[in-house]
């Protein structure tokens, strides 16, 4: 009977080592949660930011300079890069050598930032939009494989663009005559706000959070994403009536027919 028992007991032990493994690994889980919502995001917005004002002082302190002020600016940066013990080569652009100077990373980090840059300047992104478009199209690594837009892309993207410009009219004009006024006890924002809402019956909006004064890089995404939602409305709009069309027309043509 003991014998017969031992198998079992082994089995027991060995449940109970994996459950207190898992237990252990779903801790750890919950600590790159908090870490990923906190710390990395933080850092990953303040790195996003500071590439947007490496971009900008690129732009204005070397593209838009003459051709002795930016071989000035050159050789002082890769002096002061090679006094630092740090390998210049002849062939490396100014971008990546004020990136390394700033962020102090290693190669393949400066050419993958450096690379960031180049296709966002691509897409017309300028340097204070850099953090935002990065986000949306997953970041630094992300937006490098982007090196190439398709027509279909390009459509569609500039398609958005539009109906961005739209929307931001359509905002422009309801200052005066808004969708809806309210005023709620303790708040008072002399800046723009996010109200963050639930759904409620008959189409009614429950206000469960107001989020002052958010910043610009924010109110842009939340109207990106509103003229997103627009334009799908739009568009599926305008194919139901595009059927709608097509079928009137079949008819028309078979009642011509037949006559």
């Amino acid at each position: 009977m003991k014998a017969a028992n031992k198998p079992k007991t082994v089995a027991k032990t060995i449940q109970i080592y994996t459950n207190k493994a898992i237990e252990q690994l779903e801790e750890l889980s919950g600590e790159r949660d908090i870490w990923e919502k906190t710390l990395y995001q933080t850092a990953t917005e303040a790195l996003y930011g500071l590439l947007g004002k490496v971009y900008g002082f690129y732009e204005k302190s070397f593209i838009n300079r003459t051709s002795e002020e930016r071989l000035a600016l050159r050789q002082e940066i890769a002096s002061k890069l090679t006094q630092s013990g740090v390998r210049v080569q002849s062939n490396s652009s100014v971008l990546g050598l004020l990136i390394r100077y700033v962020f102090k990373s290693d190669r393949k980090r400066v050419l993958c930032y450096q690379k960031a840059v180049e296709v966002a300047k691509k897409f017309n992104v300028k340097p204070t939009e850099l953090a935002v478009w990065l986000r949306e199209n997953h970041g630094i690594d992300g937006v490098t494989h982007l090196t190439k837009e398709s027509k279909e892309k390009k459509a569609k993207r500039q398609e958005l663009e539009a109906t961005v410009a739209k929307l931001n009219a359509v905002i422009d004009q309801r200052n005066n005559k808004p969708l809806a006024s309210l005023t709620i006890t303790g708040y008072n924002s002399q800046k723009i706000s996010a109200l963050i809402t639930q759904p409620g019956l008959n189409g009614e909006f429950k206000i469960v959070c107001v989020v002052e004064g958010i910043e610009t890089g924010v109110y842009k995404s939340l109207v990106r994403s509103a003229a997103r939602t627009w334009k799908a409305t739009n568009d599926e709009k305008s194919q139901l009536n595009a059927e709608a069309e097509k079928f009137i027309q079949s008819a028309e043509e078979l009642e011509l027919k037949a006559a």
